[in-house]
């Protein structure tokens, strides 16, 4: 079955966001946005009454596309490690492939005010961060589950933007940068370091912090 033709403003949003993740919300205006998608200035403004509703549209919908695939990812068939090495080579792929997606991503958490990333979380990234939660507390019940989703998004994240350092100062040359390559060392590392990690509340039964994420 073929996909549904985009709407006038479907495309509005993804050329935007594709403006927005080059240039920045400040270095793009409205006009550069109606040359762009071919439209007038009065149609742009039918759509969307000014930039700043047009730019949280436009990152709403970029970010909203793309994370349902990690959203099947973690809600997949196979056991918890199986269904966490699909999300984590999701991730690492969007990352290093979507220019669009990382771009927008490392504006908002370098520029974005804190008003704007609060409905970007809500709408966006709160259920993929509560199932991961819950999909790690599986793996590692008597750790702080949500903490290592943060610290799981935070490690591939991490090296993603730093790849390009890495390149430099790699001394065997050995490519470590693709996403493969970066899926695969952070599952070992958080594999090994939930092995090692000790209980830090053995008096007690565990909380379910994946749970209170949902």
């Amino acid at each position: 079955m073929n996909d549904p033709t985009p709407t006038t403003r479907d495309i509005i949003l993804a050329r935007s966001a594709a403006l927005f993740a080059d240039k920045g919300k400040e270095g793009v205006s409205m006009r550069d946005i109606a040359r762009e998608v071919g439209v007038t200035i009065a149609a742009l403004y039918h759509h969307f009454p000014d930039k700043q509703s047009l730019y949280l549209a436009a990152i709403i919908h970029a970010f909203g596309e793309k994370t349902a695939a990690g959203n099947d990812a973690l809600n997949s068939p196979g056991t918890p490690w199986d269904r966490l090495r699909r999300f984590v080579e999701w991730m690492a792929k969007l990352l290093t492939e979507d220019q669009v997606f990382a771009g927008l991503l490392h504006r908002e958490l370098l520029d974005g005010n804190e008003e704007r990333l609060k409905v970007v979380t809500e709408k966006v990234f709160a259920k993929p961060l509560a199932d991961t939660s819950i999909l790690l507390h599986e793996i590692a019940p008597r750790q702080d589950a949500q903490m290592l989703a943060f610290s799981l998004v935070s490690l591939v994240l991490g090296h993603v933007q730093l790849r390009t350092i890495l390149r430099h100062v790699s001394v065997d040359r050995t490519p470590r940068d693709d996403p493969q390559a970066i899926a695969d060392h952070v599952l070992n590392l958080l594999l090994s370091g939930m092995e090692g990690m000790p209980d830090p509340n053995p008096e007690s039964s565990p909380v379910d912090t994946a749970q209170n994420a949902k």
